[in-house]
C-alpha cells in the first residue's frame, strides 16, 4: 500500500503539473485567437493585444546575425547540439552539449507600411532545421556561443537551429506603441495587457495551430499520467 500511494503521489504531481501546465499554453492559444488582427499601420489603433502579419527585414541593410551552425543570415538565430550516446539501457539517449541564441531588432513589413520588433524579450515559435554529423568543424561558428569543442568527436552529434530570415512571412503578437519620431512609426512590442509577447515564423493561422497542438498534447499527457497514477492506486 506505501508502494501504491508513493507512486500515485509521483504520478498524480507530476501530471497534475503537466495538465496545468497544458491549461495555461490553451488559454494562451485563447488570448492568441481573440486578439485583433491588424495591418502595421492599423495596428496603433488598437487597444489590447493584436496579431500582425508581414515580411521581415532588416532594420538596415546588413543589420543580421549569422546563425553559428549553418551560417543563414537571421535576425533570430537559436542553436542547440546535442551528442548521442548507446547503450542497453538507452540505445536513443542525446545530450545537450551546446546551446546559444542571437537576435537583432527587425522590421515587419505589410502593404501599409512597417512596424518595429525588437525580439529580444519574446517567446520564439519557429521551425526547427536538423542535421547529422561525426565532425563539427565545418559547421560551427563558435565566436560568441561558448561551445566547448575539445569533447572528443567519439559519438555522433544533432545539430539543430532555429531561425527568423529576412524575406520570410512572420507574425508578431503583443502591444503595438506608436514612434512618431521614426518612419515605421508603430513598435510592437510586450505590454500590461498582453499575455506573451510572441513572434512566430508562420502565417496568422498556423501560428495558433501550433498553440492550439502544444496546449491541447500537453493537457492530454497530463491527463494520462494523472489517470496510470489513479490506476495504480486504485486497481493496481
Amino acid at each position: 500500500m506505501d508502494d501504491q500511494v508513493f507512486l500515485f503521489a509521483i504520478f498524480g504531481i507530476g501530471g497534475l503539473l503537466v495538465a496545468t501546465f497544458g491549461i495555461y499554453r490553451l488559454l494562451r492559444w485563447r488570448r492568441y485567437q481573440e486578439a485583433t488582427t491588424a495591418s502595421t499601420a492599423e495596428a496603433e489603433h488598437v487597444d489590447g493585444p493584436v496579431k500582425v502579419e508581414g515580411t521581415v527585414e532588416p532594420v538596415t541593410p546588413g543589420d543580421v546575425v549569422e546563425s553559428p551552425l549553418f551560417g543563414v543570415d537571421s535576425v533570430i538565430s537559436e542553436y542547440r547540439v546535442e551528442r548521442q550516446y548507446k547503450n542497453d539501457d538507452a540505445p536513443d539517449d542525446w545530450r545537450l552539449e551546446g546551446n546559444g541564441k542571437d537576435s537583432v531588432p527587425f522590421l515587419l513589413r505589410d502593404s501599409s507600411g512597417t512596424a518595429y520588433v525588437d525580439p529580444d524579450t519574446a517567446k520564439w515559435s519557429l521551425e526547427e532545421e536538423s542535421q547529422y554529423s561525426d565532425d563539427l568543424s565545418n559547421y560551427i561558428n563558435v565566436d560568441g556561443f561558448g561551445l566547448d569543442l575539445e569533447v572528443p568527436l567519439s559519438h555522433r552529434r544533432r545539430l539543430t537551429e532555429e531561425r527568423l530570415e529576412p524575406g520570410t512571412t512572420a507574425v508578431v503578437f503583443g502591444e503595438a506603441k506608436t514612434e512618431p519620431e521614426e518612419s515605421h512609426r508603430v513598435r510592437v512590442s510586450d505590454g500590461s495587457n498582453t499575455p506573451e509577447f510572441l513572434v512566430s515564423d508562420a502565417d496568422i493561422a498556423e501560428t495558433e495551430r501550433r498553440l492550439l497542438l502544444t496546449g491541447g498534447l500537453l493537457t492530454l499527457v497530463g491527463l494520462v499520467i494523472l489517470g496510470i497514477g489513479s490506476y495504480v492506486m486504485f486497481l493496481g
